[in-house]
């Protein structure tokens, strides 16, 4: 280690690295059209519902990365929204 009275905190060095290692379930989409003796009994030629999840679940390695596992090669987040957790409902009504 050399100090050379400059301030080298932000310089390039290993103390910055973490393990990257991490599991993640992005995207997750089920969908379920209902049969159509149920459907001819209310007039409807058919019902389709789905179910999309978005970045439901990561799992990281290291504790100690507290941001987005999936920064670029520099290991620089840019200070960016982390990806948004969402659920999305639909249905799908066919006359």
């Amino acid at each position: 280690m050399v100090y050379n009275g400059a301030d080298n905190f932000h310089a390039t060095s290993s103390r910055h690295l973490y393990d990257g290692d991490y599991i993640r379930l992005k995207d997750l989409t089920f969908g379920y059209n209902l049969p159509s003796k149920f459907t001819e009994g209310i007039g409807l030629d058919a019902i389709s519902f789905t179910v999309k999840g978005t970045n439901l679940y990561t799992w990281v390695k290291d504790d100690g990365l507290k941001l987005d596992p999936e920064v670029g090669a520099a290991g620089y987040t840019g200070l960016v929204t982390p990806p948004v957790k969402s659920v999305v409902f639909g249905v799908n009504v066919k006359f």
